[in-house]
């Protein structure tokens, strides 16, 4: 009689209970949604959003419909509320608002992450259609302004305009 027994002889239920002893269950499946887990971590007071709002309007950085509260989408796109989706106009400027917004902790620094994954932002193309703005894309443009060394002046103000959003704590 051999006390090791062969895999012919287990039954499936067995196998499985000898993996799961060994093994363990593994990781915790995740039953969460997307916007549980993606945070900017933004915790801006009424008085920071109100400029925030002011600048994002001031440097058309965004495009909203007309009849849009500007400051409701703001707030659903800083929550990461996965219905939440915003048309950009310029997307090297959203890079330099978030990156600033990073700099100064009034967000994560893995932003480009979350707006990325998350499928935040969008963009027309030249064909008309519709695109999401990756991760990928939002990086480039940021390299594309520090290879640059100089930056527009419109970038320049956004940068300053967050340092002023900071102060107002």
């Amino acid at each position: 009689m051999s006390i090791i027994k062969k895999k012919e002889d287990y039954s499936k239920q067995e196998l499985i209970e000898l993996f799961l002893q060994h093994v363990g269950t593994g990781l915790p499946i995740l039953t969460r949604k997307k916007s549980s887990i993606l945070t900017l971590g933004c915790q801006l007071s009424d008085r920071q959003m109100d400029l925030l709002v002011e600048l994002v309007q001031s440097h058309d950085i965004f495009d909203f419909a007309d009849n849009s509260d500007v400051r409701s989408e703001l707030c659903r796109l800083f929550k990461c509320d996965l219905d939440a989706s915003i048309r950009v106009k310029n997307v090297r400027n959203v890079a330099v608002l978030f990156d600033a917004m990073a700099q100064y902790h009034l967000i994560n620094n893995n932003w480009q992450y979350v707006m990325g994954e998350g499928r935040f932002l969008t963009s027309i193309k030249k064909d008309g259609t519709e695109k999401f703005i990756t991760s990928s894309c939002l990086s480039s443009s940021l390299s594309r302004i520090r290879r640059n060394v100089s930056m527009t002046a419109s970038q320049y103000a956004i940068c300053k305009s967050i340092e002023q959003i900071l102060r107002e704590e």
